[in-house]
């Protein structure tokens, strides 16, 4: 007897569009702003990411000097008001929620104001702002340090921790001015800031915890692994013209991209973003193989010049080098509305999420028809693709891909049953699917442990009435341990982790509604994950995987460098 295969019968799947509104260099065609992003430190789960950003939508000069961010860049910040109408945002990086109204002057309650916002929760203490988003992560902000250089900046807060389904934690220490100092993970692995007099970050470094102790009075000099940065004067801006990474190697920012190895630039720009007051952009960018992609716009006016439509639509254009790859698009802010490519080919789109409930839709301006769900999609040849999110944090329900001229729809369809409810450990797993039926009617099920983590998976039979494939999980805690001050190692007993225990892959017993559970009589293979020894820096590491199928055992095993990067596998 065969184990039947997880990957069940099932039709073709419905496949959302793609909505290309980047060029190959990081354009934003809607405005002309561009994002570049680069890895510096990276070890286990905790990693700094540095973008810097052009445009009109620029970061308030924190922790790299003008025009850079980082993903360490988390706060609440106000966007309108001070009190009873007050409007906030949670800025995460490089992304934002939707907006979120306060409906007290204590702040008592921070209530989604857009549809955006209810991917997320933010709450109100009393004295903090907490964030909860859909995967149950949970972001507490401090109850005194603000950001600089923002609008309502005495009333933004920080982050002060970060909370992770899997049980991890992410604590942050900040210097006098208001600047990340230091970041632990409690997975045992810590990143630490020193900066100039200007207060740009002069060196990143980044340590294991088990190897060597480190607070907010470390220094980065003699780190094994740092990152330096090097900043010039340019006008009334310090901007990041150098980087050296951990390898020696030196990447040059300003005024143009040229990394290592590199005699000329990979990247240059020219022309101007959209800016405030402006109702045109006109941007250049040339890359490493001097191809040149000319990217340009401008609002929608009418006869006398006024913009057309109260949501700001823009109409640009993006030439690539060959022109194969154009981009022409309308947009509603930064969301678009008809795209064509270089072979003239136009999909036309509806997003939403620009406000808590979208009214009808203006024929020629789509008003307010913005945001970041994606509700319809109009093919050239006329066929559709249509989302309902009606599920918690705004997740999917309903998706049908409509064939042109009319016809059966495909639908895909979601369930949701988890609670939603405030008690702690609950948002883990509420806005994931308890359900997903495929376009040939045939259903997948879940279920899930508190922390998120799937338990049980089971796909549809091959045949009505048969046994069902099922994938069951097992999951267990384990802890980091971290060398102390004294230099002891010792089990950071306060946020062990979940990881897996054992994956049992095999099939229902036959019949109609199967629980999920394995069939005795029917064949299994059981992969169990192995871990290193309690008492060592490598407890969280995955140091041997076991399939045990038909009475016989296969192990691979891994090994890891001190600084937990894997560097060999033997089957």
């Amino acid at each position: 007897m065969a184990l039947v295969p997880l990957t069940a019968a099932s039709s073709q799947d419905v496949v959302p569009p793609k909505a290309a509104v980047l060029t190959p260099g990081g354009i934003n065609v809607a405005d002309g702003s561009w994002v570049y992003s680069q890895i510096d430190l990276s070890m286990g789960p905790l990693t700094l990411e540095r973008h810097v950003r052009g445009g009109s939508r620029q970061p308030n000069d924190p922790m790299f000097g003008s025009n850079f961010s980082s993903n360490f860049d988390i706060y609440v910040a106000r966007t309108t008001g001070i009190n009873a109408n007050a409007t906030n945002i949670v800025h995460i990086g490089n992304s934002a929620s939707g907006n979120y109204a306060s409906t007290s002057s204590g702040g008592l309650f921070a209530n989604a104001d857009y549809g955006d916002a209810e991917k997320g929760r933010l709450a109100w203490t009393g004295t903090q702002y907490v964030y909860t988003d859909s995967s149950g992560t949970i972001y507490t902000f401090s109850a005194t340090i603000s950001v600089g250089s923002v609008p309502f900046s005495a009333v933004t807060r920080r982050v002060e921790r970060i909370d992770f389904p899997d049980g991890r934690r992410q604590t942050f220490s900040y210097t006098a001015g208001a600047q990340p100092r230091l970041v632990e993970d409690s997975s045992g692995y810590a990143i630490l800031f020193d900066y100039n007099g200007n207060g740009d970050v002069s060196a990143a470094c980044i340590f294991k915890r088990s190897e060597t102790y480190v607070s907010t009075s470390s220094t980065c000099a003699g780190a094994a692994l740092k990152v330096t940065y090097t900043y010039t004067a340019v006008g009334s801006a310090y901007r990041l013209t150098n980087v050296t990474d951990v390898l020696g190697q030196t990447t040059s920012y300003y005024p143009c991209l040229k990394p290592p190895g590199y005699a000329s630039c990979t990247m240059t720009l020219g022309g101007r973003p959209l800016v405030s007051g402006q109702l045109s952009f006109y941007v250049t960018q040339t890359l490493a193989d001097q191809g040149t992609w000319t990217v340009s716009g401008a609002f929608e006016q009418d006869g006398d010049g006024a913009i057309l439509c109260a949501d700001g639509n823009m109409h640009a254009i993006a030439f690539s080098p060959d022109g194969k790859g154009n981009i022409d698009g309308t947009f509603s802010n930064s969301s678009p509305r008809t795209l064509s490519d270089g072979l003239g080919q136009t999909t036309n789109y509806l997003f939403t999420g620009s406000v808590l409930t979208n009214p009808p839709i203006n024929a020629s301006c789509n008003l307010y028809a913005d945001g970041s769900m994606l509700n319809q999609a109009v093919y050239s040849e006329g066929d559709k693709y249509e989302a309902e999110y009606g599920g918690p944090f705004k997740s999917v329900t309903v998706e049908h891909q409509v064939p042109k001229g009319g016809g059966v729809a495909r639908e895909k369809l979601y369930q949701y049953g988890n609670s939603c409810t405030v008690a702690p450990g609950t948002f883990q797993n509420c806005a994931r699917p308890t359900g997903i039926r495929d376009p040939a009617g045939n259903w997948t099920n879940f279920t899930y442990a508190g922390h998120g983590g799937v338990l049980t998976e089971m796909a549809p039979a091959p045949a009505a009435g048969g046994a069902r494939p099922l994938k069951v999980t097992t999951w267990i805690q384990r802890y980091a341990w971290l060398k102390s001050s004294s230099g002891a190692l010792v089990q950071n007993l306060s946020f062990p982790v979940w990881v897996k225990n054992t994956e049992t892959v095999c099939q229902t017993v036959a019949g109609a509604s199967p629980a999920a559970t394995c069939d005795p009589a029917a064949l299994q293979a059981v992969t169990t994950y192995e871990y290193g020894a309690s008492g060592t820096g490598q407890s969280l590491l995955v140091k041997g995987v076991v399939v045990t199928a038909d009475g016989a055992s296969l192990r691979t095993c891994y090994g890891y460098d001190l600084n937990d990067r894997k560097i060999y596998e033997t089957q």
